[in-house]
């Protein structure tokens, strides 16, 4: 038995999808980062992907974020716990940081889209 597959545009797909627009509702506060780790492969974020930053965002509990420490960039999960935040990674090999005690700490956007290539 033949299986065939068809692709049938909803009729309100009139317009032409624009990704840009998609993926950067932003513009003027959309940045692009390259993951330099993996300490966020569990959630999907490996070493060498695109992410899609948008600095207009609040961070919540929860979120991927890129924070700026020590003269750094690092991509974390921002995990908010009593009033206190802390930047988490899924590898044990990367040790949580708690925000409070970092110097020079700052959250610098919200991950909005991770461009992984297979």
């Amino acid at each position: 038995m033949t299986q065939h597959l068809a692709f049938f545009p909803a009729q309100e797909e009139q317009h032409a999808l624009n990704l840009l627009h998609y993926l950067m509702p932003h513009p003027e506060s959309t940045f692009f980062f390259r993951a330099q780790s993996n300490a966020l492969q569990a959630s999907g974020i490996f070493k060498n992907d695109l992410l899609i930053v948008d600095r207009s965002l609040t961070p919540h509990s929860g979120q991927v974020v890129i924070a700026y420490l020590r003269d750094e960039f690092v991509v974390r999960r921002l995990m908010i716990q009593h009033h206190e935040g802390y930047l988490e990674a899924d590898d044990p090999l990367y040790r949580t940081i708690k925000l409070s005690e970092a110097e020079d700490s700052l959250i610098w956007g919200v991950v909005r889209w991770v461009l992984h290539r297979p």
